[in-house]
């Protein structure tokens, strides 16, 4: 999205921390320059499918096309190599995982799901990640502008205070 990513990326510039932006590749397609600030500012690009459908109400054919059609765009555009791949809504059949492997792509999730697409104010989102974060966890958090909830405010920086063993940042 290009008006809430450039805030996106300020912010974890300021703060210096480093993230993975799985891209839907219909969108990286059109916002090139958007795709090549990510990749610039140190951060991962992850893979999101070429529509975003579900994937695991889909036929062989109509998910390799995803990750073919993905793949060839984030390499065009960003010329970095994806090795993650994260399907929307979570859903996926061995098909699925099994397709993505043969693409070279690692298969992630998340532990902790923010709901922040569901338009809920910042202080909702936050105090949903902070009650379900713990070492070992992952959190999604995401900016969907085809939704029309998504143009409010950009986001603001948000830290979770946890013990010293708690979560770190990777990106691997």
């Amino acid at each position: 999205d290009p008006v809430t990513t450039p805030h996106i990326l300020a912010i974890l510039e300021r703060e210096g921390v480093v993230a993975t932006f799985f891209l839907v590749g219909n969108r990286a397609e059109l916002y090139p320059q958007l795709v090549r600030s990510i990749a610039a500012g140190g951060h991962e690009l992850g893979h999101h499918t070429f529509t975003h459908p579900r994937l695991d109400q889909m036929e062989a054919g109509q998910i390799r096309a995803e990750l073919v059609q993905t793949t060839r765009v984030l390499k065009r555009v960003a010329r970095k190599r994806v090795r993650w791949f994260r399907p929307p809504s979570g859903g996926f059949t061995e098909t699925v995982l099994a397709m993505a492997h043969r693409a070279g792509l690692r298969t992630v999730f998340w532990s902790v799901d923010s709901r922040d697409w569901e338009g809920h104010p910042p202080d909702i989102v936050y105090q949903r990640v902070a009650a379900g974060v713990a070492p070992g966890l992952s959190s999604s958090c995401t900016a969907r502008p085809e939704l029309p909830e998504a143009s409010g405010p950009p986001p603001r920086p948000c830290r979770i205070s946890l013990p010293s063993s708690g979560p770190k940042a990777i990106n691997r």
